[in-house]
């Protein structure tokens, strides 16, 4: 289903078909961590394309963001939004934010934090 999913983007020159796309991916988004997180289950995943990430996340009500990128952490932090910072290269003497290293670390941090 991914292949066929980056294939069909390699293709698109519409935004139509874009947006259809995107509804596309977002919904197996949202099965992927539904099944991951329970506890995400009346959550939905946010597509980020044309606004800046801080008011898609506040526009859809997003209670929890996991991002690498550190700017986009400080932005939506600073909206009252609980925040992850996923370890990556670039990243590492950031420690402003939650950090994680791998799924099973957030997981486990969801698990403990939303679930009590």
């Amino acid at each position: 289903r991914y292949d066929e999913i980056i294939e069909k983007l390699e293709t698109l020159d519409d935004s139509n078909e874009i947006d259809k796309l995107n509804k596309e991916i977002n919904e197996l988004l949202n099965v992927f961590l539904t099944r991951r997180f329970p506890v995400l289950k009346d959550k939905k995943p946010v597509a980020y394309r044309k606004n800046r990430k801080v008011d898609e996340c506040i526009e859809s009500k997003v209670n929890l963001f996991i991002d690498d990128k550190e700017s986009h952490c400080e932005e939506v932090s600073e909206a009252g939004i609980d925040v992850i910072l996923f370890t990556n290269a670039y990243n590492t003497e950031e420690n402003r934010f939650v950090r994680k290293d791998n799924w099973k670390d957030i997981e486990k941090y969801i698990e403990e934090k939303y679930n009590g």
